[in-house]
């Protein structure tokens, strides 16, 4: 049997691990208002970025999980 991990949001991560968004943002390299964009969702990181976000949370919050769904219009076009 399969077991697929469970896609988690930053912001939830973050909550569950006790963990502040500026300790993420220095393991990450990244400032704590960006990684507070990321929470709101305002931002999307870069693929650079949500890797280096998938580490620091080992592999919690995973980068394919940063990825919007593709329109049905946009897929059919390739």
């Amino acid at each position: 049997m399969c077991k697929l991990k469970r896609m988690q949001t930053l912001s939830t991560y973050l909550r569950d691990h006790g963990k502040t968004q500026r300790e993420i943002a220095r393991a990450v390299g990244a400032s704590p208002s960006y990684i507070n964009e990321l929470c709101k969702e305002l931002k999307t990181p870069s693929l650079k970025m949500a890797f280096a976000i998938e580490r620091a949370t080992d592999g919690a919050v995973l980068a394919a999980s940063w990825a919007k769904p593709m329109k049905a219009e946009a897929a059919n076009e390739s």
